[in-house]
């Protein structure tokens, strides 16, 4: 069933933009900012 192969349900709910990945997601401002400050 490549029809249901490529449209898997799966890949549709794990959005990027809501569930940014933690490899790629960047440390918070907040701490960027402390550890420049200090």
């Amino acid at each position: 069933m490549p029809e249901t192969d490529h449209i898997n349900p799966d890949q549709i709910d794990v959005d990027p933009e809501i569930q940014p990945n933690p490899k790629e997601a960047p440390v918070p401002l907040e701490s960027d900012e402390d550890a420049e400050n200090k």
